[in-house]
């Protein structure tokens, strides 16, 4: 395993998917909280993935990658079954 630098857009991503608990905390009192969120979080993968190529990585960090994935889907999954 080796160190690796990590691009912004990922550094970015990474901290907008670690501010979900409190978007959540946010939208008990203001219920729009959870939309802007995700718009944050849209734009966020959006810029990650324009910048960042998952093709010819190290397995340990397609690895990665992939859990970021599944994290940011399990995220969107929640947030559409609690406003319905």
């Amino acid at each position: 395993m080796y160190a690796r630098s990590v691009d912004p857009s990922e550094r970015a991503l990474l901290l907008t998917l670690c501010g979900w608990p409190e978007a959540v905390a946010e939208a008990r009192r203001s219920p729009h909280r959870v939309a802007a969120y995700l718009t944050d979080l849209a734009r966020d993968i959006h810029a990650h993935y324009h910048r960042c190529r998952v093709v010819g990585q190290a397995p340990d960090v397609v690895a990665f990658l992939l859990d970021l994935l599944r994290a940011i889907r399990t995220v969107i999954a929640w947030a559409s079954t609690s406003a319905a």
